[in-house]
């Protein structure tokens, strides 16, 4: 036989197992790894997400939507001041409102989630008009009935306040109010015992009967030990008063909490008189009410919930989340494996190129008279045509289609994998039956070129 055929038959099969070496290990590299499709679409919806999220604005947004519902004004307190010798109080702006506390914080994923559902709600905390106007009503006191005072605002702050401090609020505003009582029935004692002392004396000055002066002296006597007694309670209120005031005046707002709170304390701007403003800080109970708020668009976290993989996120800030799940991605997502991936598909046309070369000039430069089968020809493919064309016609096909999978499950654009399995869709449809018409022409030398031994040549000893 012609040693140049063998050795082009010889190279058209080593071309072959090179183009199924290739396509095995072409399609292991490409075979999609661990949860990167799901993944890539939770990084999507997380990404997407997070270009939209502004914590500081929606946590506003959501925090007038609650505090429009437990609305109070300025005007509101000054309707409920009482008490005697208060000067004249207006308000700057009587609509002004006086915003409302609530816990609200959308750090982390499960916050904003809350707030996807039809029922979201916040619990928001408004203060009472009524104990404001007790705390106001007997500081504005102190500074004179004479002395007009403007109200410029109202404002709750998150402080640390005991519920003794709220209460001690109305008992120096009832301790006042008692000292104005006792000190106006002194008073009125005083005066009943200067009427009596004038009535007596008059009466002993013009000589009355001994009964009438008798009788004028008891009264007399009975009106200065109701003096005396309405003195010491006068005393007495006035004592408890100071101390009260003291204790009252005492108060500094201090420390703080995020959560919604039950208690806080009131700062309220003055101006007195027309002259410099002054703030007053007053503790104060406040109303705690669960108000619902319009659901938040785009918080539902489907794919993460779908996938399982909500659990491991929840507590996570959004950057944090998506550092994390970029962490977990198999080595497709790095730049070596998405470089491998786009690249070594481009070897399995190429090579099935080159197998289609080899076969063609193993066929144009077969001639019958130059050949000779004796001793056999090298093998050509399996030698099984539905395993052959599994290996030329589908399996380089299937591993560039599973490069371009895997680029898809990491996000990326998998143009090279998808251009080389069509064209190795093409060559290997080619390539298959030119395979088998090679692989029959080798049989056809051998067995033309094998003749058989004539009748009787060989015979038995």
């Amino acid at each position: 036989m012609d040693g140049h055929v063998k050795q082009r038959i010889e190279a058209v099969q080593k071309m072959f197992l090179a183009l199924v070496a290739a396509s095995v290990l072409v399609a292991l590299l490409g075979l999609p790894l661990g949860n990167d499709a799901q993944l890539t679409a939770v990084v999507e919806e997380l990404s997407l997400f997070s270009r939209a999220f502004d914590q500081k604005k929606l946590e506003q947004t959501l925090l007038g939507m609650a505090q429009v519902q437990n609305r109070v004004t300025v005007g509101d307190v000054l309707s409920k001041l009482e008490g005697e010798g208060l000067p004249k109080v207006k308000a700057s702006d009587k609509g002004a409102a006086i915003a409302s506390l609530a816990a609200l914080d959308l750090t982390t994923l499960e916050a904003v989630h809350r707030h996807s559902a039809d029922d979201a709600s916040l619990d928001v905390a408004a203060v009472k008009p009524e104990t404001v106007a007790v705390g106001l009503s007997w500081r504005i006191a102190r500074l004179g009935a004479d002395k007009p005072v403007t109200v410029k605002a109202i404002e709750l702050l998150r402080a640390d306040v005991s519920e003794e401090q709220t209460k001690r609020e109305r008992e120096i505003f009832d301790a006042r109010q008692a000292m104005l009582v006792a000190a106006k029935a002194h008073v009125a004692a005083e005066a009943a015992h200067e009427a009596s002392d004038e009535s007596y004396r008059a009466r002993v000055k013009w000589g009355g009967h001994w009964k009438v002066i008798n009788r004028a002296n008891e009264k007399r006597q009975e009106a200065r030990v109701e003096a005396n007694k309405r003195g010491k309670d006068k005393d007495a209120t006035a004592k408890r008063y100071a101390q009260l005031e003291k204790q009252g005046l005492a108060f500094k707002a201090g420390g703080s909490t995020g959560a919604t709170p039950s208690l806080a304390a009131a700062s309220v701007t003055l101006q007195v008189g027309g002259g410099k403003t002054t703030t007053v800080v007053i503790p104060v109970p406040l109303d705690v009410r669960t108000v619902k708020v319009p659901p938040l668009s785009g918080t539902e976290f489907t794919r993460a919930h779908e996938t399982g993989m909500w659990e491991g996120i929840k507590g996570m800030e959004p950057e944090e989340a998506l550092k994390d799940l970029s962490g977990r991605f198999s080595w497709h997502k790095g730049a070596v494996g998405a470089g491998l991936l786009h690249s070594l598909p481009l070897a399995l046309p190429l090579l099935l190129l080159l197998l289609v070369i080899r076969i063609r000039v193993v066929s144009d430069g077969y001639s019958p008279f130059a050949a000779d089968g004796q001793g056999g020809l090298p093998r050509v493919g399996i030698g099984i045509p539905a395993v052959d064309a599994l290996l030329v016609g589908a399996m380089p096909t299937v591993a560039c289609a599973m490069c371009a999978w895997s680029l898809l499950a990491v996000a990326q654009v998998p143009t090279v994998p998808t251009v080389a399995a069509a064209v190795s869709m093409g060559l290997g449809a080619w390539s298959f039956p030119h395979l088998r018409e090679l692989r029959a022409m080798t049989d056809n030398i051998v067995r033309s070129r094998t003749a058989p031994p004539p009748p009787g040549a060989v015979r038995d000893s």
